[in-house]
């Protein structure tokens, strides 16, 4: 009976999976795999989404996150995704170093880093390769932790809120510490919440 139920849980938690993965790729520029648009039940990665549910409850991962993360980190050379590559000893180790830098403890460093950089970096694609300050917060090529593309404008864009919102809301719910920072800095988190269950 309990390996009924633990059967029926990793299945669940595939369809978490492939339900994200499905997500991700409306956000970004990779081509998508061939059955993309398939169910779970018709999916001919059904057994790929199991065997990342399985890689995600082994190492104590959560999976929406696991699969998230791994887009946000592509490599921009890459021009498709499928899966399976969330598979690789590659994508675990993107995963771990990614969480060990943007879940720092230090929220008020980390805010500081990504506006350095995003500073830094506005000047040299706008208007070549980007519009707007908006437009690079918008790309999921470039590394930005969710919460931060939200509120790095002095008032949020309602384009980035509808892309980033719902993933920032999963990051700012899981820590407190950065729920804290946050509301210190007095951004309007109450108000994030309404607006991306509105328009999401």
């Amino acid at each position: 009976m309990e390996q009924h139920s633990s059967v029926d849980e990793l299945e669940a938690l595939a369809r978490v999976a492939h339900e994200e993965f499905s997500i991700q790729l409306k956000k970004c520029s990779l081509r998508v795999w061939q059955t993309s648009n398939k169910s779970f039940d018709a999916s001919r990665y059904k057994k790929t989404f199991l065997q990342i549910a399985s890689r995600c409850v082994n190492h104590g991962i959560p999976v929406r996150e696991f699969v998230r993360i791994n887009f946000h980190t592509t490599n921009k050379k890459i021009k498709y995704i499928t899966p399976k590559d969330l598979l690789s000893k590659y994508a675990l180790d993107k995963y771990k170093e990614y969480v060990k830098y943007f879940h720092s403890n230090d929220c008020a460093q980390l805010w500081a880093t990504q506006m350095r950089r995003l500073k830094r970096l506005a000047p040299e694609v706008i208007p070549q390769v980007y519009k707007t300050v908006a437009d690079i917060l918008l790309d999921p090529e470039q590394t930005f932790s969710s919460w931060f593309r939200i509120f790095a404008l002095t008032e949020p864009d309602e384009r980035v809120i509808k892309v980033w919102g719902n993933d920032a809301i999963e990051e700012i719910k899981s820590d407190h510490m950065l729920y804290d920072f946050l509301y210190e800095k007095g951004f309007d988190l109450p108000k994030l919440y309404a607006y991306a269950d509105a328009t999401i």
